[in-house]
């Protein structure tokens, strides 16, 4: 097994750690964060380990939640430059951090490119609607695609038009010359 030792030469930023457990779902005090500025990725690891599965108590898996179908109406916000601006806002706070500042991945997968659900092809904006709303859950399907899970429900982050309003940044980006890289 290798040594890791670049983990213990890689301090904490507590900024980018909450930012993490913010869009996680992750419980944490300001004090923890702040208890952070002389800790290294490998305590990190080292935390991490010895909290798998206890951390987090009572929360209820998406599963056990009702999974919601987006309106048939299609995106009403599709193209407002408004929604655009609120969108990115938005994607900056809830999606960046792991899809990537301009959404060609980073720990989730990149939005910009012609692959969805880990085949090629995009979908639909209510497609975007319910798995932005419900999370994904591995074995769960949307149209027609099997999911591996990891990304979070953000029914209680976000409201309906601040959903539209992330898939209309997104669909701006894919617009800007990215589909396909």
């Amino acid at each position: 097994m290798p040594t890791y030792g670049w983990l213990k030469a890689t301090n904490l930023d507590g900024e980018s750690v909450k930012s993490h457990m913010d869009t996680l779902g992750f419980p944490y005090t300001e004090s923890e964060i702040s208890s952070l500025s002389n800790k290294n990725e490998l305590d990190a690891l080292v935390a991490y380990v010895q909290v798998i599965g206890t951390a987090v108590t009572g929360a209820a898996s998406v599963a056990d939640k009702p999974r919601v179908r987006a309106p048939e109406v299609g995106n009403p916000l599709a193209g407002d430059p408004a929604a655009v601006v609120a969108g990115k806002a938005l994607y900056v706070e809830h999606c960046a951090v792991c899809h990537g500042e301009t959404g060609e991945g980073d720990i989730g997968p990149s939005l910009v490119d012609n692959i969805f659900l880990y085949q090629e092809g995009d979908l639909e904006d209510e497609d975007y609607y319910e798995m932005i709303y419900n999370g994904t859950e591995e074995g769960k399907v949307e149209a027609g695609r099997p999911m591996k899970g990891g990304m979070p429900e953000f029914m209680e982050a976000m409201t309906g038009n601040d959903i539209w309003s992330v898939i209309t940044y997104i669909r701006s980006l894919q617009h800007n010359g990215k589909e396909g890289k």
